[in-house]
């Protein structure tokens, strides 16, 4: 595994491609501090899917997915302790961390609604924001598909409507619309089949 120094280069372009996303702003309510925020958590969430998945990035990191081939695989209290959720915790304040629990029971029970088992679990797609519309988010989701046998199935959710077009342009089905309670943020469950 890579050194803290190696993967600051992932870190900040996870910050910056979501610190603007609708579920972090909702998320991390404070503009002073949201950047730090989504930085630790994107942090421990690359280390958590990098260390128990797969990771495909674009030649000069500009992009990375982070994919597992289930999401049971993430669903470990054990193994989040032992990749940092503690130190998260203490890293972002009890209050950001009880959002995020928040959020992840209506990512699970969607996820329990509309994955299969052994769906892959895309857990991370982001392109720094100065290379949107390049086409580096399409190459990677492309070469994810192209390693799936006939019939296998890639399961992702967004909170950002805009993502819902791209998606769709690379064969990904929306299957709900779900509204977070007392927010203006929503969850689209998507599939995308291997034909």
């Amino acid at each position: 595994m890579m050194g803290e120094l190696s993967y600051n280069k992932y870190y900040d372009l996870l910050a910056n491609a979501f610190v603007t996303d609708p579920m972090c702003m909702f998320l991390f309510k404070d503009d002073k501090t949201r950047f730090n925020v989504v930085r630790k958590v994107f942090a421990f969430m690359f280390n958590f899917g990098t260390g128990y998945g797969h990771l495909i990035t674009t030649n000069n990191v500009t992009g990375i997915i982070v994919y597992t081939k289930s999401y049971k695989v993430l669903g470990s209290l054990i193994k989040q302790i032992k990749i940092g959720a503690v130190k998260l915790l203490f890293g972002i304040g009890i209050r950001n961390f009880w959002n995020i629990l928040c959020y992840d029971k209506y990512s699970q029970m969607l996820h329990s609604k509309y994955a299969k088992p052994d769906d892959y679990y895309l857990y991370i797609i982001a392109v720094d924001p100065k290379h949107h519309r390049n086409g580096f988010g399409g190459k990677m989701i492309l070469d994810l598909q192209k390693n799936l046998e006939k019939g296998e199935r890639i399961y992702v959710e967004t909170s950002n409507p805009d993502n819902i077009l791209f998606y769709e342009k690379f064969g990904f089905e929306l299957q709900d619309d779900f509204h977070i309670p007392k927010s203006n943020v929503h969850i689209w469950p998507m599939i995308y089949v291997r034909n």
